[in-house]
């Protein structure tokens, strides 16, 4: 049997949601095959997975919300295609690293 839960409306992100994105992003992705190891040492991939999805998410803030046709977007939702998911600023930190 197929469960179905009931639609949660969409809405524009704000910055309390930054935390709970950067905790579900890195709970789900720091045991991933592929994206674990981008963090070899095992005693600090969380905290560093971490810091990675905080810049992701927190340049993704400003993007606009539109929930039109799928076939226009690039990489996710707010960035068109041939867009970026990074602030300019954001790009010069993740180039630091």
């Amino acid at each position: 049997m197929i469960r179905t839960h009931p639609a949660v409306p969409a809405r524009p992100a704000t910055v309390a949601d930054i935390e709970p994105n950067v905790e579900t992003s890195t709970t789900a992705f720091v045991p991933d095959p592929l994206w674990g190891p981008v963090f070899p040492d095992q005693r600090r991939r969380a905290t560093q997975s971490s810091a990675l999805w905080r810049l992701y998410v927190t340049s993704a803030l400003p993007l606009p919300v539109d929930t039109g046709d799928a076939r226009r977007w690039g990489g996710g939702p707010g960035v068109r295609a041939g867009g970026t998911e990074l602030t300019p600023r954001s790009s010069k930190t993740l180039a630091r690293c």
